[in-house]
């Protein structure tokens, strides 16, 4: 029994643990009220940190694709002076130009005093390599990137709306001369009004009208229903929330979303967020000197590295995907990125053909980078909308979302569409994620065609028929 004071326990080994890792054994430590237990960790986690894998950007790196030539700005917290975060995968410097909306001043010193910022643009472009894979990978999505870093947040985390805007305007104004493409803002504010009334969510349409793709933060406020943060409610944006791979990368059997992911609709009615991406235990870096770290000291890998959780992580992830995408095809406009993302992405189905989660947490399903590029189409619903209409005041768009007696949202036919039973937080025999692995695990003799509102058959038929022609179709 433990002392009622601070107490070190101590635990030996008979027999030496370099060869093994904490996956080789468990150790749990009870208390009143309390249980806490040794995570699992992945496989040469010193060295791969794998939600490249889970996001489907692997297959894209293998051909070459780095994100060369695209302009990712942050606005976060700043950006760590660091080779890895400073210099692309060839040793070229990358920081194309820097911003301080606080101060608001040009070109400042790097620096990144909470260590947010750091971590985002890690995630988005860390350009070590990552030496126990066979073809060139990196720690970060986009290796080659360009990064432009704007401070908008204080060391403590927190940041005033007027920096913060300033900090878009800024963005925006200078997007042709620094060739940003992708805005990455993993930062949530409570809606207080409906999108086209709200002064941030007019600074990000004004960059999205300005050619670059908004990527926003669904928010950490789950599970909870209409949880969605400003500017994530905007329709223009591209909104992400965040799933788990429970440490076994290749095996979606156990991937589930976190209570913490932010849950639709927003005040408008509208279904966010728009899709998923990996968001927990993501591992990359920041500075070891910053508040964060400071405050997190537990959070460090020996290695150096920082593991952290949110969907700022997952929309971090789904910027660099975008920066990859733009690679491939710079003229691609924001709605062809966000219908490529949304149609490609892999839905959570339960075996009874329903959808295992309502589209106001999974939105489109979780995204796949290498799906986009073969599967996705570039029209969708979001071509529709028109954003000179948005200004002009002549489009404001509200949701299908509903609210019942008992206060919780719905939508149009959703008992015909959505599991009724609570998605596993683990391991699951009920769920798969994507059309393919949802067919593939049934057996046609024992489990017929489900009476469900999606034609899951010849969604995969279409999609087999897509592969089979890029693989017949000649090399260039």
């Amino acid at each position: 029994m433990l002392p009622p004071v601070p107490a070190l326990v101590t635990i030996q080994f008979s027999s030496s643990p370099k060869s093994m890792s904490q996956n080789d054994f468990q150790i749990s430590l009870g208390l009143d009220n309390c249980e806490a237990k040794l995570i699992p960790a992945y496989e040469g986690d010193r060295q791969d940190f794998y939600f490249s894998q889970e996001a489907g950007a692997t297959r894209l790196t293998e051909a070459r694709l780095t994100g060369r030539g695209v302009g990712v700005a942050i606005i976060d917290t700043g950006l760590w002076d660091t080779p890895a975060l400073t210099r692309n995968a060839s040793g070229e410097f990358r920081v194309t130009a820097q911003y301080d909306a606080i101060r608001d001043q040009v070109n400042t010193k790097l620096n990144d005093h909470r260590g947010h910022g750091s971590h985002m643009a890690s995630i988005i472009a860390n350009s070590r390599p990552i030496n126990n894979r066979d073809t060139s990978q990196y720690q970060g999505i986009a290796p080659n990137a360009a990064l432009i870093p704007v401070i908008a947040l204080s060391p403590r985390g927190d940041g005033d709306f007027f920096d913060i805007i300033r900090g878009i305007q800024w963005v925006t104004e200078n997007q042709s001369q620094f060739n940003i493409r992708v805005l990455n803002l993993s930062l949530t504010a409570i809606p207080l009004k409906k999108y086209w009334a709200d002064p941030m969510n007019q600074a990000v349409m004004k960059a999205s009208q300005a050619g670059i793709a908004v990527v926003v933060a669904a928010g950490n406020d789950g599970p909870d229903w209409g949880t969605i943060g400003s500017p994530g409610n905007n329709p223009y944006v591209i909104t992400v929330g965040a799933f788990t791979d429970s440490w076994t990368p290749g095996d979606g059997r156990d991937d589930y979303i976190p209570n913490f992911s932010s849950r639709g609709p927003t005040p408008a009615g509208l279904i966010k967020p728009d899709l998923v991406a990996p968001g927990v235990h993501i591992t990359d870096l920041i500075p070891p000197d910053s508040t964060l770290a400071m405050k997190n000291p537990n959070y460090f890998l020996t290695s150096g590295e920082f593991v952290s959780a949110g969907s700022s992580q997952a929309a971090a992830v789904v910027s660099g995907l975008i920066a990859l995408l733009l690679e491939v095809k710079l003229e691609l406009t924001n709605d062809d990125v966000k219908c490529l993302l949304t149609t490609s992405a892999q839905p959570a189905i339960s075996r009874d053909g329903k959808l295992a989660y309502s589209p106001l947490i999974q939105g489109a399903g979780r995204v796949d980078g290498s799906h986009a590029l073969t599967l996705g189409e570039t029209d969708c619903e979001q071509k529709r909308l028109d954003i000179n209409a948005a200004f002009a005041g002549t489009e404001r768009l509200y949701g299908p979302a509903q609210r019942l007696q008992d206060g919780t949202p719905s939508l149009p036919n959703m008992p015909s569409m959505v599991t009724g039973e609570a998605p596993a937080l683990g391991m699951s025999s009920d769920r798969r994620w994507g059309v393919a692995a949802h067919l593939e695990r049934l057996d046609p003799a024992t489990e017929p065609a489900q009476d469900v509102p999606f034609d899951w058959a010849a969604i995969y038929f279409e999609e087999q028929q897509k592969l089979h022609r890029l693989q017949a179709s000649p090399k260039q």
